[in-house]
């Protein structure tokens, strides 16, 4: 008797701490009373929420699946159970929960609501909207669906619609712990960096310690010229969570910017300790050997960073930096793959192209490298420097009037370049001596 009312202590205990943050605490209470009573579903629920907040996800799924199996299906708990599988990325086992689910509660918006989540993660937009519809049906004001709704919009870069959605989340659940920075993305996205900037701050307001949304404002301030304030927020990143690998990395990427290369490095050092699978890292520290003219360690570094799994998977920004860098050694063969697949995920970006142009060219491949240099220019009417590329690669291919107008095209633009100047001069005088050669022979 003594040893189930010490259970029952035990979950309460395990209550507090749960509310208070002190999960791991949590955790232990309810481990312990489930030893004593191992049948109760309640408990074993509790256990799969403390799992969850602490990101267990795997261990969460076990200890929702035991409740359901102790206490019957509940829809509450299928839910539940389906959302973490989701993080999980096992949406074949999520679904049917959601769907056992709304037959439990047909007036239920939640379980409409997970799968709008569910199929905007399969990539199925067009079947999250058809849920987000049926979720308002049921409900007009449940928030989730709208968050998650909003989440769908943003992967198609929707973003007007997106913010439109998030906005109605603060509307009915102003409470809400994600908004703000969903929020922030969306007009980060859209170029709005001084609104994004104040959504992150209203985040950081509501959630201090939040380390995505530090990392993410750090980023954005890098991006708006304020360097000093982007270092505060990865420092404060830092004391927060010690062993941060990318707070180290972008710490390293603004020392870098500063030219302290000392310090830039020892923190790209740090990043690389805390985790040596985080995409970038190599690429600058191959930039510095560069630097130094330590060509032997920057190649090692750069076949590191190609070898890692997640290089595909890295921001742009970072893919782009490892094949400026790879161009810079003369690894042309490599970049011109990075820049393919950018070129791929980004059609509309006449950067990505010019700098496919560029490798292409430097592999010798002219045909290739003019095709994508074109494309950039018609993405882009005024890329000056495409248009360059554009007339040295015909004159090494012996198209003197397509160079020149290349280069008159170049100059309507920036009539004052001396690159544009210069290679004009060239392309005149090999075309002259081009005519010269065909009369010569016959010089007596």
């Amino acid at each position: 008797m003594n040893e189930w009312f010490e259970a029952e202590q035990r979950v309460e205990r395990a209550q507090e701490l749960y509310e208070s943050g002190r999960w791991e605490d949590a955790l232990q209470e309810l481990r312990a009373a489930i030893r004593i009573n191992p049948d109760n579903g309640e408990w074993h629920f509790n256990l799969g929420l403390t799992l969850e907040a602490m990101g267990r996800n795997g261990e969460a799924v076990d200890s929702f699946r035991k409740a359901i199996d102790l206490q019957g299906e509940d829809a509450d708990a299928l839910n539940l159970l389906g959302t973490v599988l989701c993080r999980e990325n096992r949406l074949d086992e999520a679904l049917p929960c959601f769907e056992r689910a709304e037959r439990l509660k047909p007036n239920d918006a939640a379980s409409y609501a997970q799968r709008i989540a569910l199929y905007a993660q399969r990539g199925d937009h067009e079947q999250a909207e058809t849920m987000f519809y049926l979720a308002l049906q049921v409900d007009e004001d449940y928030a989730r669906a709208y968050f998650n709704m909003g989440q769908s919009l943003a992967e198609r870069s929707a973003f007007d619609r997106a913010i439109w959605c998030w906005q109605q989340v603060l509307r009915l659940d102003p409470g809400d712990e994600m908004v703000y920075a969903r929020l922030a993305d969306a007009h980060w996205a859209k170029g709005e960096k001084e609104h994004a900037y104040r959504c992150f701050i209203q985040q950081l307001r509501r959630s201090p310690g939040d380390i995505e949304t530090l990392l993410d404002l750090g980023n954005l301030l890098i991006e708006m010229d304020r360097s000093i304030e982007a270092a505060e927020k990865f420092r404060r990143v830092i004391e927060l969570e010690p062993t941060n690998a990318e707070a180290f990395y972008y710490l390293g990427e603004l020392a870098m910017r500063s030219n302290h290369a000392e310090a830039a490095q020892q923190s790209l050092n740090r990043a690389l300790k805390f985790d040596e699978k985080l995409p970038g890292v190599r690429t600058k520290l191959a930039a510095l050997h560069l630097r130094k003219g330590d060509k032997d360690e920057a190649r090692k570094l750069l076949m590191a960073e190609l070898a890692l799994d997640q290089v595909d998977n890295a921001a742009p920004r970072q893919r782009d930096e490892l094949g400026q860098v790879l161009i810079e050694m003369n690894l042309p063969v490599e970049a011109v793959g990075i820049y393919r697949k950018l070129s791929q995920q980004y059609p509309d970006d006449a950067r990505y192209l010019h700098q496919w142009s560029v490798a292409l060219l430097v592999t010798g491949d002219l045909v290739g490298g003019v095709s994508a240099a074109r494309g950039a220019v018609r993405k882009d009417r005024r890329f000056v420097l495409a248009m360059h590329n554009l007339a040295a690669a015909c004159l090494r291919m012996g198209q003197f009037k397509r160079a020149a107008c290349w280069i008159r095209r170049a100059r309507r633009v920036e009539p004052d370049n001396k690159r544009l100047k210069k290679l004009a001069r060239k392309i005149a005088r090999q075309n002259l001596r081009a005519r010269l050669g065909r009369f010569l022979p016959f010089v007596r």
